[in-house]
């Protein structure tokens, strides 16, 4: 495993050093997936068909929420 430090601006934006990015051929634009267990912090890099079907995912469980809401208020 591999270990860098790096900081996060005022703008939460947070640099992926140089070696890593190389190391996982990352490139501008690339995609990636945020994940929490409310301690830690995983970024997951997506290939373009993965960053669309997680796209799509989101959305379904938006609509899906959004129609919970809806039978709850009734």
């Amino acid at each position: 495993m591999k270990i860098e430090i790096t900081s996060m601006s005022t703008k939460g934006q947070v640099v992926i050093p140089s070696e890593i990015r190389e190391t996982l051929k990352l490139a501008h634009g690339t995609n990636l997936a945020v994940f929490t267990d409310g301690k830690r912090i995983l970024l997951k890099p997506l290939k373009e068909i993965e960053a669309k079907e997680f796209r799509k995912l989101v959305r379904a469980s938006n609509a899906a929420l959004k129609k919970a809401k809806k039978r709850g208020s009734r």
